[in-house]
């Protein structure tokens, strides 16, 4: 077996918890099992600061020095979309000159800031043009490949996957008894689609919501909790890993109420769906695809039609249930073996053929 020297760069690494992070991360120590020698570069080696959404990151100047950073390695893989990181790399690496490694370009998402829809179309728009750059494009669903299909070199599907295991369910399924069991796991952040799911939950007897994750606008969404008197809703903040395995086995759905194409995957549904969960996500490009038909789909920022779909899951047992098996079976065909797989296969066609 060949073993290469990979350059991984992305805008989150663990220890940061995201879930670009967590892919990348997950990738990055299979492949080190494996034997290969892989570096990191993310904006936690460089300066940075935020202000609210806006991340900012001094990582995309060291791609003036290109050639210097690229030396000695077989292949890079960059991890995108990232503002000043992942469009500064494909930029340069188009204007740069002289032997350079393959390079692989992993979309994520379609970038989209509340609030600055004009400029993120823009964005979009500059960052399909230079993803024309690399010699081979990552994509996570069908839905993204056939949304890329124009591009120079026709995007692959890889697949992210779950962080648990897919087991037998520990607690007893919904069967109407008390209120169904609804369970959302991320960060606060305005493209969750949080506030909208606390305004959808408010007030059903029959729904209990529990909500895990920290991020910026986690005070205002307790606040919100509060402002509606929603005794249903139970917010845990942060909690560990142990903790949050057992949520989900606790839980009968897994919402992901996301509201646009910042979210194109959605790790914590398939995590649901393994843990027997039905699943109810908002009907954006590739979530889509993870979904299938073990949950309901919503349209984005429609907080009634969300409403309908967490009190039709509380009325039909029946339904919950088949919608959870499904996942259960869905859930079981992915896994980060198979995607390291994947991309340790696509790494060595394309050293082999450069």
């Amino acid at each position: 077996m060949t073993r290469l020297r990979i350059l991984e760069v992305a805008s989150e690494l663990p220890p940061v918890r995201s879930g670009v992070a967590r892919a990348a991360g997950r990738v990055v120590e299979g492949l080190r099992v494996r034997g290969h020698h892989v570096d990191c570069l993310s904006s936690v080696d460089a300066w940075r600061f935020s202000v609210g959404e806006f991340r900012f990151s001094a990582l995309g100047a060291r791609w003036l020095r290109l050639q210097r950073l690229v030396q000695g390695y077989d292949l890079v893989h960059l991890t995108g979309p990232a503002p000043f990181i992942a469009d500064a790399l494909l930029l340069r690496w188009r204007i740069a000159r002289g032997d350079r490694p393959p390079l692989v370009y992993t979309h994520g998402f379609d970038l989209v800031l509340e609030g600055l829809r004009r400029p993120s179309h823009v964005y979009r728009r500059a960052v399909r043009s230079l993803m024309n750059t690399a010699d081979a494009v990552v994509v996570t669903t069908p839905g993204y490949q056939a949304r890329y299909a124009s591009l120079r070199v026709a995007p692959v599907v890889i697949p992210w996957a779950s962080e648990l295991e897919v087991v037998a369910r520990s607690t007893p399924p919904f069967d109407g008894s008390g209120p169904l069991r609804v369970l959302f796991v991320g960060q606060h952040r305005p493209y969750k689609g949080v506030d909208r799911l606390i305004d959808a939950a408010a007030g059903l007897d029959d729904v209990h919501l529990t909500m895990i994750g920290g991020g910026s606008g986690a005070p205002g969404d307790t606040a919100r909790i509060a402002e509606l008197g929603a005794t249903n809703i139970t917010h845990l903040g942060r909690v560990g890993d142990d903790v949050l395995e057992q949520q989900f086995a606790d839980h009968d759905v897994i919402c992901l109420p996301s509201t646009n194409e910042s979210e194109a995957f959605g790790i914590v549904l398939l995590e649901g769906m393994a843990s027997g969960c039905a699943a109810v996500a908002s009907d954006l490009p590739g979530v889509r695809d993870v979904v299938g038909d073990a949950g309901l789909l919503v349209p984005p920022r429609d907080t009634g039609a969300l409403r309908a779909a967490l009190a039709r899951l509380a009325a039909d047992p029946g339904l919950v249930a088949s919608l959870a098996a499904a996942g259960h079976t869905s859930a079981a065909r992915y896994s980060w073996e198979a995607t390291t797989d994947a991309y340790e296969r696509l790494y060595l066609d394309l050293v082999s053929s450069s």
